[in-house]
Formats: C-alpha cells, sequence, structure tokens
C-alpha cells in the first residue's frame, strides 16, 4: 500500500470552489484500478491550506495507471485551476517493524 500525500494552499475566494472541484472529480480517482481511497482534509489553523490523501495498491497504480490514464484528464481539467498552489506532492509506504 502507497500513500500519496499532497499540500494545497488556495486563495480565500476559492476554498469552497475548489471543495466543490474536488468531489467532482474525486470518483475519477476512486475508480482507477488500483485506488482504495481518497480523503480531503481541511486544515484548521490555516482555512485555505488542504491536505489530500489517496491509498493506491503501487505506486505503479498511481503514475503509470491513473496518471497515463482518460481519467487523469478528466480529474486534471476538474481540479487542475487549484494546483497553482500545491505546496508538496509525495508518497509514502509503511516501514515494517524492526
Amino acid at each position: 500500500m502507497i500513500i500519496e500525500k499532497a499540500l494545497i494552499s488556495v486563495d480565500r475566494g476559492e476554498k469552497e470552489a475548489f471543495q466543490k472541484a474536488f468531489y467532482e472529480a474525486a470518483p475519477y480517482l476512486t475508480s482507477s484500478p488500483g485506488c482504495h481511497g481518497v480523503q480531503l482534509y481541511d486544515c484548521i489553523e490555516e482555512p485555505t491550506r488542504f491536505m489530500f490523501i489517496v491509498e493506491w495498491e503501487s505506486l505503479e497504480a498511481h503514475e503509470h495507471g491513473f496518471r497515463q490514464s482518460p481519467a487523469f484528464a478528466e480529474w486534471h481539467r476538474i481540479v487542475g485551476p487549484y494546483l497553482g498552489g500545491l505546496g508538496e506532492l509525495a508518497h509514502y509506504r509503511p516501514l515494517d517493524e524492526p
């Protein structure tokens, strides 16, 4: 299991529009093979900052499956206008206990 974590800042007047766009585009993620779920969080201390987490079966499912699919193009068409404030995009994997 791989976790994709993204941090996004939006302009104050775009907060509600971004949330609406994100939830409109979410089915393009969740219907992608290898996607196990997506969740959007807003920041308590900074109300125009968001984090979204996507659970992927593997890095390949995200990078080569979703990103090279027509679903990604549609997702990006909807959410892309807000990605200028993307502060971090990284993938994480669980560690085994030593």
